[in-house]
């Protein structure tokens, strides 16, 4: 994090309230989508089965959870610093020395996300570390540099996920202009009947998402991406449906029959 920190600093100068200013055309727009997903084989580091994506999924019962993933898109396109370049960039010389002011979009640069729900009591755990299968660990995507964010201890948001990549040559850095750049499994606790809703929103650093240009002098030896920050956009929340199901339902009958049992006795 130090390192990603002094990365940040060197090439857009230290934080202040221009942060929270746009320094170029166009938008970075973030979507959530939650897939349900179940434990194969009583264990969470085996392969689970997740479902299609979208814009809600149900929890029915134990070893269940949901994947969120999050897709930037950027809506200037993105390509390459010399042949197929991207869509056409300008901005204040001044913000970086050297730099001509135009130039074209080489990729998605940095952003800073929280992930939050409301709705009800939350509870529940992330997938964290090597005891889950990579299908479904919190992790970043295409990402090659940042972090996951701060799980809340009561598990109902993450707090300043950071994809990002860097890199000192504007043709080095991955030109694709909308992709997955974040993933996480939720596992609730509590399996009460409830319906929360989850959304990404701007990080609590305030962080505008940036882009990285591709000056116009590429060619002329001026390889240094141009960091600009962008417009950044959230789209709809998602719904996770806490039902439980048939099999949950015959556990909890079971329990209340265990209790009566040792009360009569």
């Amino acid at each position: 994090m130090k390192t990603r920190a002094a990365l940040v600093v060197a090439v857009l100068g230290a934080a202040s309230s221009v942060w929270a200013q746009p320094q170029t055309q166009g938008n970075v727009t973030y979507t959530l989508s939650v897939a349900n997903v179940t434990q194969a084989g009583g264990s969470w580091s085996n392969a689970p089965t997740i479902g299609a994506s979208g814009a809600s999924a149900s929890i029915t019962g134990a070893n269940q959870g949901v994947l969120f993933r999050i897709t930037q898109t950027m809506s200037i396109p993105a390509g390459a610093a010399t042949g197929n370049a991207g869509g056409p960039l300008t901005w204040d010389p001044t913000i970086q020395v050297g730099s001509s002011g135009t130039g074209s979009n080489a990729g998605f640069w940095s952003g800073d996300l929280n992930l939050n729900s409301s709705g009800g009591a939350a509870g529940g755990t992330w997938s964290e570390g090597s005891g889950y299968n990579l299908n479904a660990r919190t992790r970043l995507l295409t990402a090659t540099a940042g972090n996951t964010g701060t799980a809340s201890p009561t598990g109902d948001r993450r707090t300043d996920i950071q994809p990002a990549q860097f890199n000192a040559d504007a043709d080095g850095i991955n030109h694709g202009t909308s992709y997955v750049v974040f993933q996480g499994m939720w596992i609730p606790s509590d399996l009460s009947a409830r319906t929360l809703t989850w959304n990404a929103a701007l990080g609590s650093l305030g962080l505008l998402s940036s882009i990285a240009a591709a000056d116009s002098n590429y060619d002329n030896g001026y390889t240094l991406p141009i960091a600009l920050r962008d417009n950044t956009i959230f789209g709809a929340g998602v719904s996770v449906n806490i039902v439980p199901g048939p099999a949950s339902l015959a556990l909890l009958g079971l329990g209340g029959l265990v209790a009566a049992r040792r009360r009569r006795a």
